[in-house]
């Protein structure tokens, strides 16, 4: 059963770590390439960019069971302007948001905020870059949601 080491009888077979190294080499990064971004990671990603751009604090939004439902993920301050911008992993999941985000960034937009929603950093910049111009597509989300309740 066992070859060059000594194994109980009865023991299950140990595995060959060779072999399994060998594997995970052959591997490596495979799956990254093909595995989108989780939202935690973009969200930290988009965190960083807005941080480095000039007069921006950006915080991250640790949601509990006592904070607000629906808000969102990242939300700060750019050159005098507050912003709430809600993350998505991709395209698809963008059009994912729950109602409660877009009533929360709603009445924050009406507040006068910029709000937005983004899929990746770059995005994510952009939106509060923008002013609000560019808002990843929420307005039409929004507006989706707002022929649906009627």
């Amino acid at each position: 059963m066992a070859k060059n080491r000594r194994q109980a009888p009865g023991e299950p077979p140990r595995p060959n770590l060779e072999k399994m190294a060998a594997a995970l080499e052959e591997t490596k990064g495979t799956r990254a390439k093909h595995a989108p971004a989780s939202e935690s990671r973009i969200n930290k990603q988009a965190q960083d960019a807005l941080n480095s751009l000039y007069l921006c604090s950006c915080e991250k939004y640790h949601g509990t069971v006592f904070g607000r439902v629906g808000h969102s993920d990242l939300y700060g301050v750019y050159q005098g302007r507050a912003f709430y911008i809600e993350g998505k992993r991709g395209v698809r999941e963008r059009h994912d948001i729950r109602l409660s985000q877009i009533n929360f960034l709603e009445s924050k937009r009406l507040c006068g905020a910029i709000v937005g929603i983004y899929t990746s950093a770059e995005e994510a910049v952009q939106i509060v870059a923008s002013y609000g111009e560019y808002d990843g597509g929420f307005a039409l989300i929004r507006d989706r949601n707002r022929r649906k309740a009627e």
